[in-house]
């Protein structure tokens, strides 16, 4: 895929941009059109190892002006493909996407750049800022490309930051802010060039639940007092709750799509449970809780870790105490910027304390050299990821036999475990594909198979259903479930899913950087949402 920038390189494309007049077909475009976006019968058909894949198989969507649309689908369904259209990212085998009532299909690459750059903002679940360029530079680099005089798009930017919240965070880099105020970077930097449509792919997806509600409060903003249409794929019911219409993708193809006022929406939410209440059906099973006698698998006393950044010292752990038990599932929930990677980070060998110390399985990981850290990750320790970190250029079998050939273990006894592995994660058919070739869910049951390479006594995972619509979601919780019960792997999860939190033994609160609570799954009443009136 072509990015902006490398367009930006070639002088016609560069030219074409800064000029304010649309270039060639675009100039015809009906600024009085209702139907903003209209998507006609689009098809498009990739061909990974000679077969086809049928991604969009025949959809009909539409965004009238102001409109904010949500795009619902599982993992697999089309959705970014569908994104991708609209985005003039990709066109369609057949079929037709109008912006303006201008077929963007039939557009050049100098017109599908001024398209890019002037009519659509750009905002991404995993920010896309650039890390060496302050949130002002990030910013203003839309209007650099667009032609605008330096100190003019320095001005706008400033007052872009400032209506998002940053107005004192201008010369930050990206490393020295929290999920949340990285987003709101990139929602100053989709508006910086004044597009009339904003395209959100899963905008709140590495955020906590509180952080989360502030980003979709701000694009409601933007959405209703600056006229945007926010087009968004979402699997956060808040999302769905400010949203006109609501459309669900299934299998290529438009399979519904309801206005607001059709469904019932009811938000999750985690509350202390009153007294005498019932334990939810998602309670350890009896006989199957975690050892709570002899030494814990991972042991922190006095944990503090800080980070010295342009000039500031930042605390990102503050004396944390924690003990967790063997067999058990512990989910760690925390707002962005409260310290919940940096202990996993220090769980998992990955980072050492300023002051401290952590213990896994009676080792002090403190003071160990990179070799002995590097072999107790290797022996002990699984990870999963919410981005699930697979080598693109290889198999699902050979994806999972890597950390077996990190190992020593002989190449036909490495594929043997990877290929019965697969097939305990149900992918044992699809071990000659690649990650392209794989849905979201089935690319984190792969990183789950691999997490379980060595046999680990503990998993590590950060956000595993972070990226995977609601029912993959709960499979993969599923999984995750059945691996402590059933084989006595502890599992840690850092996650701001209910659902995930309804299958824990106990959660963790981690507020700046300390913990603020722990509590058992039983003095929690946990709600998941739901959404009523639609076929999910």
């Amino acid at each position: 895929m072509t990015t902006l920038e490398q367009l930006a390189s070639d002088p016609k494309v560069r030219a074409a941009m800064a000029s304010p007049t649309p270039p060639g077909r675009l100039a015809q475009a009906s600024l009085l059109a209702t139907r903003i976006v209209r998507v006609q019968d689009v098809k498009k058909t990739y061909f990974r190892g000679g077969e086809p894949l049928h991604a969009l198989n025949g959809v009909d969507f539409w965004a009238e002006r102001g409109d904010y649309v949500s795009i619902m689908g599982p993992s697999g369904s089309g959705k970014s493909t569908l994104f991708n259209m609209i985005g003039g990212l990709d066109k369609p085998n057949a079929g037709r996407v109008f912006i303006d009532e201008v077929d963007i299909a039939a557009l050049d690459t100098v017109e599908l750049a001024w398209l890019r750059c002037h009519k659509i903002g750009y905002i991404f679940q995993s920010f896309n800022l650039i890390k060496v360029a302050s949130a002002l530079e990030n910013v203003m680099l839309p209007m650099t490309f667009a032609g605008m005089l330096h100190a003019d798009a320095q001005d706008k930017a400033v007052d872009l930051l400032r209506k998002v919240g940053l107005g004192s965070r201008l010369l930050h880099k990206p490393a020295q802010m929290s999920g949340g105020q990285q987003q709101r970077v990139a929602i100053a930097r989709a508006l910086a060039n004044s597009p009339a449509i904003v395209l959100a792919d899963e905008p709140t997806g590495n955020l906590d639940a509180a952080t989360g509600a502030q980003i979709i409060e701000l694009l409601r903003q933007v959405n209703e007092e600056m006229g945007v249409t926010v087009i968004t794929a979402t699997h956060d019911h808040k999302m769905l709750t400010v949203s006109d219409r609501i459309a669900w993708i299934r299998d290529g193809r438009l399979a519904r799509y309801e206005a607001r006022d059709q469904l019932a929406i009811e938000e999750g939410h985690i509350g202390s449970a009153p007294p005498g209440a019932p334990v939810a059906a998602t309670a350890v099973p009896a006989g199957q809780e975690p050892d709570a006698g002899g030494e814990p698998i991972v042991s922190a006393r006095g944990v503090r870790r800080q980070y010295s950044i342009g000039g500031e010292t930042v605390w990102a752990l503050d004396g944390v105490d924690l003990d967790i038990r063997r067999g058990e599932y512990l989910s760690i929930m925390g707002p962005s910027g409260s310290g919940k990677s940096t202990l996993f980070n220090m769980i998992g060998g990955l980072d050492k304390p300023t002051e401290g110390s952590v213990r896994i399985d009676g080792q002090d990981t403190t003071h160990m050299d990179p070799f002995e850290v590097a072999f107790l990750r290797c022996s002990k320790i699984g990870f999963i990821f919410q981005t699930f970190n697979l080598i693109p250029v290889m198999t699902a079998l050979e994806n999972v036999m890597l950390p077996l050939t990190f190992s020593g273990m002989p190449d036909a006894d490495a594929a043997r475990r990877a290929a019965a592995l697969l097939d305990q994660v149900g992918l044992g058919h699809r071990a000659d594909h690649r990650p392209e070739e794989l849905s979201g869910g089935q690319q984190q049951r792969v990183a789950i198979a691999r997490a379980l390479a060595n046999e680990p006594e503990l998993i590590l995972a950060d956000e595993p259903t972070g990226n995977l619509d609601l029912k993959t979601g709960a499979e993969i919780i599923a999984l995750l479930s059945d691996l402590c019960r059933q084989q006595g792997v502890t599992v840690i999860s850092a996650t701001h899913d209910h659902k995930m939190l309804a299958a824990s033994d106990r959660v963790v609160y981690l507020v700046d950087g300390r913990i603020a609570r722990v509590a058992r799954r039983e003095e929690l009443q946990i709600s998941a949402g739901s959404i009523e009136g639609s076929t999910l």
